[in-house]
């Protein structure tokens, strides 16, 4: 999004990733010069409410990984939507469920590698000694459909990208 007004930016207060997530991006954000506005649900319910409220005030909301904010992502992005607003998320499973882009480290991948982690503890690895692991990078992930929808024109280098080394929908 060239030069956005207002960057809503929504996470669920009890995820305590989701909120730290969130509040990194606000840092980003500030950083960048960029104006925004944090915007909390408690549950999912919250959601309708919060996102209608958030898109009439947004030209872009920011989804950051959060289990509740996934979990009713397809409310957020229905109401976002009716504004003509694109989602931007954090995670390739929630581009498939209505965001329009993300650069993102594939969920399948981490999954993955939690499992090769799990299988050495339960063969005797001590988790104590064990070095954290991380997935580090990401692709391009967008959905055609969705941005096209809203009236979106994602740029060549994204397009391109997620074509080549990444996921479309």
């Amino acid at each position: 999004m060239p030069k956005p007004k207002q960057i809503g930016i929504i996470y669920t207060t009890s995820d305590h990733g989701g909120t730290f997530n969130a509040k990194r991006m606000a840092a980003l954000c500030k950083k960048e010069g960029l104006k925004y506005k944090l915007y909390s649900i408690t549950n999912t319910n919250d959601m309708q409410q919060v996102a209608s409220k958030m898109a009439s005030e947004s030209d872009v909301i920011y989804a950051p990984q959060d289990n509740g904010v996934a979990a009713a992502m397809k409310t957020l992005v229905n109401t976002a939507n009716n504004e003509k607003v694109p989602v931007i998320p954090a995670a390739n499973t929630m581009v498939k469920d209505g965001g329009v882009a993300a650069y993102a480290v594939s969920q399948f991948k981490l999954g993955e590698e939690a499992g090769k982690m799990a299988g050495k503890v339960l063969k005797g690895k001590n988790p104590a000694t064990y070095p954290v692991k991380m997935v580090t990078k990401g692709h391009y992930v967008i959905n055609k459909a969705e941005a096209k929808k809203i009236g979106l024109k994602l740029p060549a280098k994204v397009v391109n990208g997620a074509e080549k080394n990444g996921e479309v929908y």
